[in-house]
Formats: C-alpha cells, sequence, structure tokens
C-alpha cells in the first residue's frame, strides 16, 4: 500500500512539473511575440513620424528658397492619412501597454 501511494505522488508531481513546463514555455513565447511587437510598434511610430516631418519640411524649403510646392492636392492627403495611421499605431501602442 506504501509503494502505491509513493508510486502516485510521484506520477504527480511528474505530470504537475511537465505542465509548468509548458505553461512556461508558451508564456516565453507570448513574451517573445509582446517584447517583438513592441519594438515593431516603436520602429513604425518614429518612421511614420519622420516622413511626415520630411514631409512638411520639405514643403517649407521648397516655397521659401525655390519659390515653388508640391501640389497640396496630392500632397496634403498623403499627410493626412499618414496623421491618422500614426495616430492608430499610437493609440494602438498605449492600449497594450
Amino acid at each position: 500500500m506504501v509503494g502505491k501511494l509513493y508510486s502516485e505522488d510521484l506520477l504527480n508531481r511528474v505530470e504537475k512539473s511537465v505542465a509548468d513546463f509548458r505553461a512556461r514555455r508558451e508564456m516565453k513565447l507570448l513574451l517573445f511575440i509582446d517584447r517583438w511587437l513592441t519594438r515593431v510598434t516603436g520602429w513604425l511610430i518614429i518612421f511614420f513620424l519622420g516622413v511626415m516631418i520630411v514631409m512638411a519640411f520639405g514643403q517649407v524649403v521648397l516655397r521659401n528658397f525655390f519659390h515653388t510646392s508640391i501640389e497640396w492636392g496630392c500632397f496634403s492627403p498623403s499627410l493626412g492619412a499618414l496623421a491618422r495611421i500614426l495616430g492608430a499605431i499610437i493609440a494602438l501602442a498605449k492600449a497594450v501597454i
């Protein structure tokens, strides 16, 4: 009787350790995905904000020094779209964090 209880206890401990190992492995995968998405989101924010700044600065330089400009009919919607994309990415990043 004592041998049977000992083997059941050992079996329960082994099953629990296997379940803990699987849970840890799944958690490591989720943490890896979370860190990766955080980095990608940060780089997207930097990229789109940089593009917007370069586009706006380029427009100012063209107007003041070359007396020309990029036609706003096609330029303004691009900045507007970038602003909406940037806002969505920032909102997503804040919701996740």
